[in-house]
């Protein structure tokens, strides 16, 4: 749908749209189940689904009596990609505390998607943080690059040119940092020339 035509701007604004793009999940009773916002490349962009998919398992996992660290992770991911921030925080926390030697790439996960709720929610002093933790677990290049451009991204939105190029271009610097990352990030701070 086309948010800034037609019957778009109602809806994006019942649904809470800040962005674009935004990707809404909604149940048959037209409840949002999940968002995704913003441009996720088709490899972040698929695992992204399958958490939406997994949200209508959600009664089934918040039942668990006991909660692995799995379970942790998916949790805070589904919580974020519905915006419940206490929970989406809680559940984070307590699987950082559940498997910290184990944490790396769930956790660097699970940290970027928390961190992209707040980032979506203009709650910068929230997501920078999240996405620092990301970017200090994360084992791979295209996870450490997500978070270290996300939070230039946040700067830059904040209009602060200094803290934005900074973090572009420690993304830009990393030896293992995705082409897709690389473009973009690119694109970001050649924009702040």
């Amino acid at each position: 749908m086309n948010a800034e035509k037609g019957t778009g701007p109602q809806v994006a604004k019942t649904y809470g749209v800040k962005g674009f793009p935004t990707i809404l999940f909604l149940n048959g009773a037209g409840k949002k189940v999940y968002e995704i916002g913003g441009y996720a490349p088709p490899t972040d962009f698929l695992p992204k689904m399958q958490l939406a998919l997994m949200a209508v398992q959600l009664p089934e996992l918040e039942a668990k009596p006991q909660k692995d660290a799995l379970t942790l992770s998916k949790l805070s991911q589904i919580y974020a990609g519905q915006a419940e921030m206490a929970k989406a925080d809680t559940s984070l926390a307590a699987f950082l505390k559940s498997d910290p030697a184990n944490a790396s790439k769930q956790g660097a996960i699970a940290c970027n998607a928390v961190a992209d709720m707040y980032q979506t929610a203009e709650k910068f002093d929230k997501a920078i943080p999240l996405f620092e933790k990301a970017a200090s677990l994360a084992k791979t290049g295209q996870e450490r690059a997500y978070a270290l451009m996300s939070i230039g991204v946040c700067y830059m939105t904040q209009g602060n040119k200094a803290g934005a190029k900074q973090y572009f271009e420690k993304t830009l610097a990393l030896p293992d940092c995705p082409p897709l990352e690389r473009g973009q990030t690119k694109g970001m701070l050649d924009s702040l020339r």
